[in-house]
Formats: structure tokens, sequence, C-alpha cells
């Protein structure tokens, strides 16, 4: 998900919450939580950013 995150920033609003869906997924599978656990709760403890707010990031780091 990360390595093209710049050029999928211009993705369509569904496009985006199909890949934060993704992402709450993997981050089911990587801390082996239960499939109820809140995915805000569950993101904040695996200290992960959103992706939105990671594209944003890597956007400017690559322009700047």
């Amino acid at each position: 998900i990360e390595c093209g995150s710049v050029i999928y920033d211009a993705c369509s609003l569904h496009d985006s919450i199909k890949l934060d869906h993704l992402q709450r997924k993997a981050g089911f599978v990587c801390s082996d939580a239960m499939y109820r656990t809140d995915s805000i709760q569950l993101m904040k403890f695996l200290r992960w950013d959103s992706l939105g707010e990671r594209r944003k990031v890597a956007k400017l780091s690559l322009f700047f």
C-alpha cells in the first residue's frame, strides 16, 4: 500500500475508503485482534497513522 501512495493520492473517495478498509484488515491480522475490536483503538495500539495522513506526508516529503 505504501509504495505507490503518492501516485494514488488522487484516487476517488470510494477507492480511499477501500484502501482504509484494507489497512484495518491488515491491522487485525498483525495484532491478532478480535474482529469486533474498535478499529480506531487498534490503529492507536499499532501506532499506525491513517493512510490519508501518510499519503499527505509522503507527497510533501517528495516535493520538498
